[in-house]
């Protein structure tokens, strides 16, 4: 089984413990069904009955299974630290007091988005593009990928190598074409991100009286980056040829 159900002590609801699923799992096999006549519902036939779907999924697989599993384990590992005493690592120290800061809900609610105001100020502030640079500069080195994202990772003609990257920042739709399809549909899932992105700016306090409830998707947005969008809505894939350049040319 992928997860079980148990009932944890200090509550009455109940919490799934995950377990690994065996590299070959005999649980899954039908014996009831001839391989010869339908060899795969023999060999996974009682796999779909052992691991139900879950409400919020849309499907489970190995690798769904693996996910939970490896998830759990990090949680304890993580708790463990967050839970303090004077045997923790100077890492665990870190890594602890990290993971219990995340998930203080009630300072964080308390502190709404004023840890972000100077930077929502310097954003105010900006009088015109030639300081955008600097900005971006600046929210690259706390990991806002501004424009572009920056990192590293394993070369794809050179497995023996890590090399820097550098890729676009990404939408905030999925996809180009949530951008530029003109279909009524798409028109009002782009009317809805405005709306969305408008109440994001109106919890943090930003929007009110600026007239941006008002703003037309279509005029003001796709438009004006029509042509920026198309031919950068996905990274390389291994095998493609990914250009590449020196730390000086960059």
């Amino acid at each position: 089984m992928a997860q079980q159900t148990r009932l944890v002590s200090d509550s009455s609801k109940p919490t799934e413990t995950y377990l690994p699923i065996p590299g070959f799992d005999t649980t899954s096999l039908d014996a009831s069904v001839d391989p010869c006549n339908d060899f795969y519902k023999f060999a996974c036939g009682k796999f779909a009955a052992n691991h139900p779907i879950p409400a919020d999924q849309a499907g489970v697989d190995q690798f769904y299974a693996l996910y939970n599993v490896n998830t759990q384990s990090l949680y304890g590992i993580l708790t463990k630290a967050a839970a303090g005493g004077a045997g923790r690592s100077p890492d665990e120290q870190k890594i602890g007091d990290y993971y219990k800061a995340c998930m203080d809900t009630d300072l964080i609610e308390t502190k709404g988005v004023a840890p972000a105001e100077p930077l929502l100020s310097e954003i105010d502030a900006m009088k015109s593009k030639e300081e955008l640079p600097a900005l971006a500069g600046k929210l690259q080195r706390i990991g806002v990928n501004v424009f572009f994202g920056y990192g590293e990772q394993q070369d794809f003609k050179d497995a023996t190598k890590q090399i820097a990257s550098v890729q676009q920042g990404g939408l905030g739709l999925p996809e180009k074409d949530y951008y530029l399809r003109t279909g009524a549909k798409d028109v009002e899932l782009r009317d809805q991100y405005v709306a969305h992105v408008a109440k994001m700016l109106e919890l943090a306090g930003r929007l009110a009286g600026e007239g941006y409830e008002g703003c037309s998707f279509d005029s003001d947005v796709r438009d004006g980056t029509g042509q920026g969008v198309d031919g950068c809505d996905r990274d390389a894939r291994p095998g493609e040829d990914v250009p590449s350049a020196t730390y000086c040319q960059v």
